[in-house]
């Protein structure tokens, strides 16, 4: 007997097999129109680091200022047209004025033979809208970039050539890539160690217990000639002539009210008003203001008390000088840079970490200071 159509059970199979076929192809469609977007956003960084390069030349061999509350690819728009800050991945459209990338703060400012190792350091990345301020810079590699290729991102490093980084589903990002051997910063170093988060007493006493230093950054028992360690540090409540400090380096030993000279601190302060970073090392003081004297107490109040962790790093060249860079992600928002010149070798053998803490009055609280993400850098 003959049969001019399917029956529905037969219908049904097809349909089947054909949106199990679609379930399987369509990701892979997916991935292939993201892979030729991946490969446009290499040709627009790359054609980006070409007009920073450009722009060095014009400007006596100079980096990209620190912007006035403007986008970074703002100082671009003689070298390129607004097209490549846009990202094929990301919907709206990217221009010199709110580009779709981001420009490593760490890099603003610097001549171009100041780069230790711009082979290795990221200048250009993916920069996720929420991260964006006013310049479009980036500070921070573990909340700012955006993974939007395939769980990775586009870099740009400083010598001009390209690349792509995918997250390790066992690391943050900033630690996969320096595991890859990029650099986050211009003088980073070779990555050696982290260490544990540290924080200060409850009980709010004026000295934190000492903590070692890993003993990867006294490689082979010897001391190191240049050592970078960066972290996270948070002061609340830095009260009237208050200040709290990390100190690294630390002897352990000291009085329980003033750090020993024996160690190389850094910190945060107040004097009646401005607030200040501060670094000390071998008896000599240095101090950057961040802010001006405020006109009344409510003001200074509002200006100095911050909950935002502020990133700082820590350079310490041996027989040279020590130099901290901070930037302030508070109330007093921008990149600051104090150093103390001078011959720190003699402290580089200690093997402590310590936070202290005090205040201008017995009767207010002491500042409270916690260290976070440490991680130490070694040159050899």
């Amino acid at each position: 007997m003959r049969r001019d159509g399917f029956t529905l059970i037969e219908l049904l199979v097809v349909i089947a097999i054909i949106a199990i076929l679609a379930a399987i192809l369509f990701p892979v469609f997916a991935k292939a129109r993201e892979k030729a977007r991946q490969t446009q956003c290499l040709n627009n960084a790359r054609q980006i680091l070409v007009a920073i390069q450009m722009y060095g030349q014009d400007h006596d061999e100079m980096l990209l200022p620190n912007p006035p509350g403007v986008a970074w690819a703002s100082l671009l728009t003689a070298y390129n047209g607004p097209s490549i800050y846009d990202c094929p991945t990301k919907t709206g459209k990217g221009t010199n004025q709110a580009p779709e990338y981001g420009y490593n703060m760490d890099l603003l400012a610097l001549a171009i033979g100041d780069l230790w190792n711009p082979a290795a350091t990221i200048m250009l990345t993916d920069l996720k809208k929420s991260a964006t301020n006013a310049t479009y810079c980036l500070a921070d590699f573990d909340t700012e970039v955006d993974l939007r290729h395939n769980t990775g991102a586009i870099l740009g490093c400083a010598d001009g050539h390209v690349g792509y980084a995918p997250k390790d589903a066992a690391n943050i990002y900033s630690d996969t890539l320096i595991f890859a051997g990029y650099w986050l910063a211009h003088d980073q170093g070779d990555y050696v160690a982290s260490m544990a988060d540290a924080a200060s007493s409850a009980s709010r006493l004026t000295a934190g217990p000492a903590t070692d230093i890993p003993a990867a950054v006294f490689a082979g028992g010897s001391v190191p000639n240049i050592v970078r360690v960066t972290c996270d540090y948070k002061s609340e409540d830095t009260w009237n002539n208050g200040w709290s400090c990390a100190a690294f380096f630390d002897s352990g030993a000291g009085t329980p009210t003033d750090p020993p000279d024996a160690s190389i601190q850094c910190g945060v302060g107040s004097h009646s008003g401005p607030q200040y970073y501060f670094i000390r090392a071998n008896g000599v003081y240095k101090e950057v203001r961040v802010s001006p004297q405020r006109a009344t107490a409510a003001e200074y109040m509002n200006d100095i008390q911050s909950t935002a962790a502020q990133k700082i790093a820590l350079k310490i060249v041996r027989g040279r000088e020590a130099t901290l860079t901070a930037l302030n992600t508070g109330n007093v928002p921008g990149k600051f840079t104090v150093s103390v010149d001078g011959d720190c070798g003699s402290l580089l053998s200690n093997t402590k970490v310590r936070l202290w803490w005090t205040t201008g009055n017995a009767t207010w609280p002491r500042p409270l200071a916690t260290i976070s993400k440490v991680r130490w850098f070694r040159y050899n």
